[in-house]
């Protein structure tokens, strides 16, 4: 008896059947694409869950991954699955490309810049030399650096030379903090108020700094905060506290202003997004890419972002850098600032 193939209806995608050896890749293809697009439509309710949150972190790697299936289901013919696998890539490609396509307003004329360094350089590190040859190499005007203590804060002290050491909390744990700013002898900088505290008046009981600068005549605010990680509820309730606190800081400044740290989100998660709505910030990232920091040892494509600084609008970015892997599991933050000319800000 001679089968016959039936017709498809006028207007319908059929997809042709396929060999054993042709259908199994593509049903390990899908099982990838699924992979993928679970977590990228879980994110997008991060708003009422921890977990679903943390499916945020991961929106350059599902992009890959869909972009990798939506190619291969396109090769293999199977056009319904390719189409499922194109709407995932599309939803992480909203996400993730404005990074790389915007582009930030340029410094007014005759502005003066203000380099700013993030090092966490992870308590347990011992490469102290590394860490203070990538500093000295960077030359940043103001210098954060967290996962401090005290056997990190005598290298700094003994070894950083050029710095004043402004305020420290060094501590056993992960959240140690510092900041140091360059010797003032050398450029027209003044310190006119500093401090170490919690934001969150208790709640996450780890420090932050803020920091007051008069620079070649400018005032300017600096806050550096370090939430916990959200490996659990409570550590994730005590991350968006921290968070939170800093978009409230940043709502009550009256002068330019910016916070930088390792905020333990990556720009695409829920309390991210709130920080620089509450605060009306404006991301750094934005015109520099993606700028992976975390961990170091996966390379540009297993590692996220959660190294930020954002800054009000009356800063702009000149200049955005990673630093090279100083056997800490970040990579350091640096960030070359402008002052954004007075006919393009309101402040």
């Amino acid at each position: 008896m001679v089968e016959v193939a039936e017709e498809a209806e006028p207007g319908e995608l059929r997809e042709a059947p396929m060999p054993g050896g042709s259908a199994f890749v593509r049903s390990l293809v899908v099982a990838v694409a699924l992979a993928a697009l679970c977590p990228s439509v879980l994110g997008l309710l991060g708003r009422w869950g921890w977990l679903l949150d943390l499916c945020n972190h991961f929106r350059f790697q599902c992009l890959l991954a869909l972009t990798v299936t939506t190619v291969g289901l396109a090769l293999l013919r199977s056009w319904r699955w390719t189409s499922v696998s194109f709407a995932g890539l599309v939803l992480n490609a909203a996400f993730v490309l404005p990074l790389s396509l915007g582009s930030p307003a340029p410094a007014g004329n005759g502005s003066p810049t203000l380099t700013v360094m993030l090092f966490n350089v992870n308590t347990a590190n011992r490469n102290h030399a590394g860490v203070l040859a990538e500093i000295q190499a960077n030359a940043p005007d103001v210098l954060f650096v967290q996962e401090v203590n005290q056997a990190w804060l005598n290298a700094f002290e003994a070894g950083l030379d050029g710095y004043e050491l402004v305020v420290a909390d060094p501590r056993s744990d992960n959240f140690g903090i510092a900041c140091f700013v360059r010797d003032a002898s050398a450029w027209p900088m003044t310190v006119t108020d500093s401090r170490a505290f919690d934001p969150t008046l208790g709640v996450a009981q780890v420090p932050a700094i803020e920091l007051e600068l008069d620079y070649d005549g400018r005032s300017i605010r600096l806050l550096s905060i370090h939430p916990l990680p959200p490996i659990s509820l409570a550590y994730a309730r005590a991350r968006n506290a921290t968070l939170e606190a800093a978009g409230a800081w940043s709502a009550r400044q009256t002068t330019p202003h910016l916070i930088v740290g390792d905020f333990n989100a990556t720009p695409w998660s829920t309390a991210f997004r709130d920080l620089q709505a509450d605060g009306g910030l404006v991301n750094s990232q934005v015109g520099f890419g993606r700028s992976p920091t975390w961990p170091a040892g996966l390379g540009s494509l297993g590692m996220i972002p959660i190294d930020h600084l954002l800054h009000s609008e009356a800063l702009v970015t000149v200049d955005r850098q990673v630093g090279a892997e100083r056997g800490s599991d970040h990579r350091p933050l640096v960030v070359t600032l402008g002052w954004r000319s007075p006919a393009d800000t309101a402040e």
